[in-house]
């Protein structure tokens, strides 16, 4: 099994969000208080997005003590999609970060 780069999978994935951001936005950042707005935006969808991931935990458990390997599966599964979906929020709120530095210099 070839062995993951992790470090270089995220910094490749906060510049194509970043690419992604300044496509849709269709301009830079007005000012320091519209990327502390966006970044409050995401902060706030992620808080949602880790609190659905802990209630996936939860779900997890109560099939691992009722011995439902079924239910287990799918609770893998489903965690396993909302934490890849929480790696792309934060590495979305680093894009952000870093185009508010690059377009105020």
């Amino acid at each position: 099994m070839a062995e993951i780069n992790v470090a270089m999978l995220v910094s490749q994935t906060v510049t194509e969000a970043q690419a992604q951001s300044r496509l849709k936005m269709g301009r830079d950042c007005a000012s320091f208080y519209e990327a502390w707005a966006v970044l409050r935006q995401r902060i706030e969808e992620t808080k949602r997005d880790a609190k659905a991931l802990e209630k996936l935990h939860s779900e997890l458990w109560d099939a691992i003590k009722d011995g439902n390997e079924d239910e287990a599966l799918i609770e893998m599964g489903a965690i396993n999609a909302n934490a890849a979906a929480l790696c792309a929020a934060f590495a979305g709120m680093a894009a952000e970060a870093q185009r508010a530095v690059e377009e105020s210099g």
